[in-house]
């Protein structure tokens, strides 16, 4: 096979598409995830007025967009400051612009995927509604990031460890008052 048709100039500007079409098709993704989630949440807004938000969002999105500033320092100082080969540093400069990209995409993701609404006998989450009796376990994941899988009927969706919790707390605390109000029903 001859790749002398590739040169150099040309590589460069091939590799750079390919990661930034990557990077357009993962924001295209976000953007319809939060658009959907949007609608979905106001639609369960409109039906649970009183619903409480428990939202980790915050700590998460300042460590990505974080992570994204320190890419975009050194997408600055390398080649001046940081000495690396010339011939390289169009890759060095995409590689950083790229992390960067992803790290501010991920933060805006945060912003949806940290984030549960609890109403009185359910909760919201990312487009879907899923009610209380409908929990069968919860599974702790295994991984560098503690996450738990609660099993919904058919369906499993994993949760920060702490999201996890509270929906636990929140369900045991249907499941009692449930509870009491048929004790307080056949008296």
């Amino acid at each position: 096979m001859n790749f002398s048709m590739f040169n150099d100039s040309m590589l460069k500007w091939v590799i750079a598409i390919i990661i930034f079409g990557f990077i357009g098709w993962s924001t295209y993704k976000t953007i319809k995830l939060i658009q959907a989630n949007r609608k979905a949440l106001e639609l369960f807004k409109s039906q649970h007025p009183h619903a409480e938000l428990l939202d980790g969002s915050r700590n998460s999105m300042l460590l990505t967009f974080a992570f994204g500033i320190v890419c975009l320092v050194f997408l600055f100082i390398t080649g001046s400051v940081l000495k690396v080969d010339m011939s390289q540093i169009f890759y060095y400069r995409v590689a950083y612009i790229a992390l960067a990209l992803m790290f501010f995409g991920q933060g805006v993701e945060m912003t949806v995927r940290k984030k549960l609404w609890f109403a009185e006998d359910g909760f919201f989450y990312l487009e879907k509604f899923y009610r209380f009796r409908m929990i069968t376990s919860y599974e702790r994941q295994k991984g560098t990031v503690p996450t738990v899988k609660i099993q919904i009927g058919q369906e499993g969706i994993v949760l920060p460890n702490n999201m996890a919790v509270a929906v636990k707390e929140h369900a045991e605390a249907w499941k009692a008052e449930k509870k009491a109000s048929k004790k307080k029903g056949k008296r």
